[in-house]
């Protein structure tokens, strides 16, 4: 019994689509790893982002109501103290 005759564009294009299914699937999927990944990186750097903030606004906050046993301010405003270590 004789093969059917295919013309070569569409044997080839259905071949083509066959082995492109796996390769199509396997992008879509890497892209979706890839952005889930991204948005977990970025909450992690807003939460360290925002524990830093706090962090800043306590020490700020020390320096600014810290006693001075010398007499002299203990801070410039900033947060920083404005004696130098030792004087």
């Amino acid at each position: 019994m004789p093969l059917p005759l295919v013309p070569a564009r569409v044997a080839l294009g259905a071949t083509a689509r066959r082995a492109a299914g796996p390769l199509m699937r396997w992008s879509v999927g890497a892209q979706r790893t890839a952005r889930r990944n991204a948005m977990v990186a970025s909450t992690a750097l807003a939460h360290r982002r925002a524990e830093r903030d706090e962090v800043e606004q306590v020490v700020a906050a020390h320096w600014d109501t810290a006693p001075s046993s010398s007499g002299r301010p203990t801070s410039t405003g900033t947060g920083v103290p404005s004696g130098r270590i030792g004087a």
